[in-house]
């Protein structure tokens, strides 16, 4: 979290997304969270498994709806 906070900072940025994307098997598992570096704190998490790539694709477009409503709402 402080590696974040400092590179948002060093970067001059408001926000920071951070995730990952593993597969385990057949399935794909993505985890990501929105940094607030004002606010210095995590504004929005999500995790999500997906059993295909249509699947993941679907996720991944609600996941990116859900990150700009949280980036929007917490905007000053």
């Amino acid at each position: 979290m402080e590696n974040i906070i400092e590179i948002g900072t060093r970067l001059g940025l408001n926000f920071v997304i951070a995730g990952s994307i593993e597969k385990r098997g057949t399935m794909i598992v993505t985890k990501c969270k929105v940094v607030s570096i004002d606010q210095r704190k995590v504004v929005f998490t999500d995790q999500s498994i997906s059993t295909g790539e249509a699947d993941l694709i679907r996720r991944i477009m609600k996941m990116s709806d859900a990150i700009i409503e949280a980036i929007l709402s917490n905007s000053n």
